[in-house]
């Protein structure tokens, strides 16, 4: 992956209801460019996944793939790719976080849960008055 790639990535994010911004994309690519990966099936860039290293723990992260080429492989060899990447005897764990749609090939690949991550939307109510006083107790 190259900063010229981080347009597919926030395509992709788009696309799958994500959330993460440009800014985000640079930031992960910042973190960890050399574990930065694009996947491309019949000549066109489609998904694409990063890795990130912080002391003895590696984070794999934006496991995409357009919607219309999935079911094709190109998740798999991207997790892979980006596992024989993080295969040094620095790395002790490997850890990601599974939407419902990529759990199954992420055990499929010998991950197991650890917990739930529940996520809400919603819109914030308008609050006025001393917002001090509403999250933390009235001290005067």
């Amino acid at each position: 992956m190259t900063k010229d790639d981080l347009g597919l990535g926030v395509r992709l994010t788009q696309e799958a209801g994500w959330n993460h911004l440009e800014s985000d994309w640079l930031r992960f690519y910042n973190l960890g460019s050399e574990g930065s990966f694009v996947a491309e099936f019949e000549g066109r860039a489609v998904g694409t996944t990063m890795t990130f290293i912080s002391d003895r723990i590696a984070w794999i992260a934006m496991v995409l793939v357009e919607k219309k080429s999935r079911g094709k492989g190109v998740g798999t060899a991207l997790l892979k790719h980006a596992l024989d990447y993080l295969e040094t005897p620095e790395i002790e764990t490997v850890r990601l976080d599974a939407t419902h749609l990529g759990r199954p090939l992420y055990e499929k690949l010998g991950f197991m849960p650890e917990y739930e991550v529940v996520r809400f939307k919603g819109i914030a109510p308008q609050l006025g008055g001393n917002l001090k006083a509403l999250c933390c107790g009235d001290s005067g």
